[in-house]
């Protein structure tokens, strides 16, 4: 696992990634970022089948993913992937030990929300095979 030491805080940069930060076009990136979170939220927000936590973006947000609740399937993200839609969830961090009786609203989250990729190299042909994709998810009930 990772574990977080402050020994490392005070670390510099490295070249390489000292490079990459003075080469960027940070406002591009933040431009087509939110470009790609509204294309997708656009094609999908007037399906029942899904729900967003901010189909709009709020001035100067720059997203990392799309989150996404998708009704009526569990998992979708398994789906997802098989289908090539490189989407994730928080089963990465969800603690090992928690009760979920007694967070009702993180266990909705765990089972039906996921995150769409949304990054800058994506392209609208890239985005539309991740819509066409999410479409194809076997619906059941919520």
């Amino acid at each position: 696992g990772t574990e977080f030491t402050t020994q490392m805080v005070d670390m510099p940069m490295t070249k390489i990634s000292q490079w990459i930060y003075n080469h960027m076009d940070f406002d591009k990136i933040v431009e087509i970022r939110r470009r790609n979170y509204s294309y997708i939220v656009e094609a999908l927000v007037d399906k029942q089948q899904f729900g967003f936590i901010h189909p709009i973006l709020c001035e100067g947000i720059c997203p990392w993913v799309l989150p996404i609740i998708v009704h009526g399937v569990n998992n979708a993200h398994f789906q997802l992937r098989a289908l090539g839609v490189p989407a994730a969830t928080w089963d990465g961090v969800k603690p090992e030990n928690i009760n979920l009786d007694e967070y009702p609203d993180a266990e909705y989250l765990y089972k039906k929300l996921i995150f769409l990729p949304i990054h800058q190299s994506l392209n609208n042909h890239n985005l539309n095979f991740i819509i066409d994709k999410i479409m194809k998810l076997g619906f059941s009930g919520s």
